[in-house]
């Protein structure tokens, strides 16, 4: 697409900042020390670094009209050295292929920079989207979120 700002996944979204209250390193966040929280649309995402890895907690829905604002924030992440991630996907309620492609992108990048993608908090209807669409054999999955942290901890 010529013309169009990469570096704003939802181009509209900088026109209002009272939508977004920090990130996780996303360029609208100026302090990049600590990997803050973000609300965007349906979806929340809160970041903590732990000793080893971040732990990024998901919530709400991860569809197309959260997902380019999702890989941003993971991008974010990984620019900023991060690539052993935690995600934990208790909170979140449903998520589409545009949510997959996103978490298919951020394990390879993950994959590249030798680092580790382990998810937890599997449920409900996400569970069974994962087990029918097969994601739950191409990445790795914990049953809880201490094995998540085990596994990135080896």
């Amino acid at each position: 697409m010529q013309g169009r700002d990469n570096r704003w996944p939802a181009s509209g979204l900088r026109d209002r900042p009272e939508q977004v209250s920090s990130s996780c390193g996303h360029p609208l966040d100026d302090t990049r020390r600590q990997p803050p929280n973000r609300k965007v649309h349906s979806m929340n995402i809160n970041c903590r670094e732990e000793t080893g890895y971040v732990s990024v907690e998901v919530s709400g829905r991860l569809d197309s009209t959260t997902s380019l604002w999702a890989e941003a924030e993971f991008t974010a992440l990984l620019e900023r050295g991060m690539s052993r991630i935690l995600l934990d996907m208790s909170g979140l309620e449903y998520v589409s292929s545009a949510g997959l492609r996103v978490l298919l992108v951020v394990a390879k990048a993950v994959k590249r920079d030798d680092g580790a993608l382990v998810l937890c908090g599997l449920n409900g209807v996400v569970s069974d989207v994962f087990e029918m669409s097969g994601f739950n054999r191409i990445l790795e999955v914990a049953e809880s979120r201490e094995d998540a942290a085990a596994k990135l901890q080896q």
